[in-house]
Order: C-alpha cells, then sequence, then structure tokens
C-alpha cells in the first residue's frame, strides 16, 4: 500500500489531476461567492415578504426572490432541544425550537399584526378547556450552535419578536429562510436535522417537516457564507500541484537514461560506418603494393617454368621421329 502511494506520488499525471481537480473546485465557491453577492445586492432592493399564521403559510406564494419568509406561530424556549452531529473536530451543534399553529387564543393578536389597519385590536380572551390546542408541531426553528458554548435562553438571543401570549407558548413572529444544510459532502445534511427533530418532538414519518433557519437580526444571514477563504485555499493548492507536476514532467524529460542515450550514439555510428564504406574502399600503403606485384610476378615466372619443363620433353621426341 504504501509503496504504491509512493509510485504515485512520482507520476506527473497524478499531480497535474490533482491540480485540475482542485482548481475545479475553487471555481465552484467562486460561483458561490458570485451567487451570494447578488444575493446580497437583491436584498436590499427587495422587502421582506408580509407575515403570515404559520399553519397559512405557502411557500409559493408567501416568499420573496430570495426565498425568505416571515411567519407568526407559537413557541416555547423550555422545549428546545441541543442535538450533536457528527465526532470529533468536524461536529455539529443544533438547537431545535418547535413551531406551533397560531392557536385560538393568540389567533385575534396575529390578525390584528397581519393586517394593523383593519379594525381596532380587541382582544377577548377565549378559555383554554375550549380551544384546541395543538399537540404536535408543524414547523422546526434551527440554530447553528456549533460555534457557540452557551445556550441562549430568551426570545431575543434566538431573533424571536414575541407580540402576545398564546396556548403553546408566546405568540412569536420569525423571518428566515428554510434551512438547507451544510455545503460541504461530509458536513451535517438537512435529513439529519429532520431525523432528530422527528425523535425529538414524536413526529411521524409522513410528510416532510419544514425547517427554518431564522434570522438572529434582521437579515443578518441573507445572501449565504461567503466561501473566499475555502475557494483561495482550493485554488492555491490546486496551483501548486499542477506546477509540482509540471516540473515532473519536464524532470522526466530531460532526464532520459544514458545507457538509452548511448545505444541510440553506438547505433547511428554503426549506420553510418555502413553507409561510408558501401562507397569508398580504403587505400593500401606502396609497401604493400610492391609487394602484391613481386608475388605476382614470381608466381608467374615459376609457372612458366614448370610449363617448360614439362613441354622441353615433347618436342625431343617430335624432331627424334623426323
Amino acid at each position: 500500500m504504501v509503496s504504491t502511494v509512493v509510485n504515485w506520488i512520482g507520476i506527473p499525471r497524478f499531480w497535474l489531476t490533482l491540480g485540475a481537480v482542485l482548481m475545479v473546485a475553487a471555481m465552484g465557491l467562486t460561483y458561490h461567492n458570485d451567487q451570494t453577492l447578488a444575493d446580497q445586492t437583491l436584498a436590499t432592493k427587495i422587502n421582506l415578504p408580509g407575515a403570515v399564521p404559520i399553519q397559512d403559510f405557502d411557500r409559493t406564494t408567501d416568499t420573496n426572490l430570495l426565498g425568505e419568509l416571515v411567519v407568526l406561530a407559537e413557541a416555547d424556549i423550555d422545549q428546545s432541544v441541543l442535538r450533536q452531529f457528527g465526532a470529533g473536530e468536524s461536529q455539529d451543534r443544533y438547537l431545535l425550537l418547535p413551531l406551533y399553529p397560531v392557536s385560538d387564543g393568540s389567533r385575534a393578536r396575529a390578525e390584528d399584526f397581519v393586517n394593523p389597519s383593519a379594525s381596532p385590536f380587541l382582544h377577548r380572551p377565549v378559555a383554554r378547556a375550549s380551544a384546541s390546542a395543538e399537540k404536535a408541531p408543524i414547523a422546526v426553528l434551527v440554530y447553528d450552535m456549533t460555534e457557540t458554548r452557551l445556550r441562549p435562553r430568551d426570545e431575543d438571543a434566538l431573533g424571536l419578536s414575541v407580540v402576545g401570549r398564546g396556548f403553546s407558548g408566546n405568540l412569536v413572529v420569525v423571518s428566515g429562510v428554510a434551512f438547507s444544510g451544510a455545503l460541504w459532502a461530509d458536513g451535517t445534511s438537512r435529513g439529519d436535522v429532520e431525523m432528530a427533530a422527528r425523535e425529538a418532538y414524536n413526529l411521524g414519518a409522513e410528510g416532510t417537516v419544514p425547517l427554518i433557519a431564522p434570522y438572529l437580526s434582521l437579515r443578518s444571514s441573507a445572501g449565504g457564507t461567503d466561501m473566499s477563504e475555502a475557494r483561495n485555499m482550493l485554488a492555491s493548492a490546486g496551483l501548486v500541484a499542477a506546477l509540482f507536476g509540471l516540473s515532473l514532467l519536464a524532470r522526466g524529460l530531460s532526464k532520459r537514461p544514458l545507457a538509452a542515450r548511448k545505444s541510440a550514439r553506438q547505433a547511428s555510428n554503426q549506420t553510418q560506418s555502413r553507409s561510408s564504406a558501401a562507397f569508398f574502399d580504403p587505400l593500401l600503403p606502396q609497401d604493400e603494393i610492391h609487394k602484391a606485384e613481386n608475388d605476382a610476378r614470381k608466381s608467374s615466372e615459376l609457372s612458366f617454368e614448370k610449363i617448360s619443363r614439362r613441354i622441353t620433353p615433347v618436342f625431343s621426341r617430335l624432331r627424334s621421329r623426323r
């Protein structure tokens, strides 16, 4: 395993690929920051939507272009629970606060808040026994407490504006956006928080539990989270990895094996010698030329003497017969 990792570290293609992946991730965070800036600019040009009772809330008609919402609901801080997700340094902590519908005891006050230009507010007490009290919440507020050590115990610290009193808690005005979970894949997801809310408040498995991330102050979180630091870190790491891969590639091209270069040079020299030998014969020295001529002369004289010795008796016999 270790040897495989070491081999991969020395391959230029590994570093070039890693650099490309990190640069693409940095480009994704750049797009996220551009969207954040656009949302913040848009928040300065549009207002928050009008407040509606949470049981009458419709996401398609009661949110603005940024997905912001303002609802009236009943909440009791004593029912809030703190849940931890993950372990070690990546552990997240979220505070969950249930929201109940506007009850009969606070409906008149809610209507007066929604439409203050209507008839003057006349609060008529409703007996709790005759009211239809809600037993289960219909939405949950989600607060990120990862960086907060103390648990808030008052409505102002949680961004809640108290406007009255209901049967399931105080009548509060909540402004915020839908909770979407962590941006990173290894962070706490929306599904994890929803499952924790179902377990904490005995909610059934059917349907979807609306999760709301409230503003602790007016539009304190509008536009999302700034990811400039993470983007710069990824871009720097990607650039370093790409440059390191290019340096390994250049080093491999400039330092080829010495044996291969020698064999190529020897093959080139042999080819040149064979091609030159086909056109030019080497010249013999003068001594060797004279020696070769004397040897040829002697060999011819010896052969002539041998022939004459054999022919002479033949001629002599022919003369005697005559």
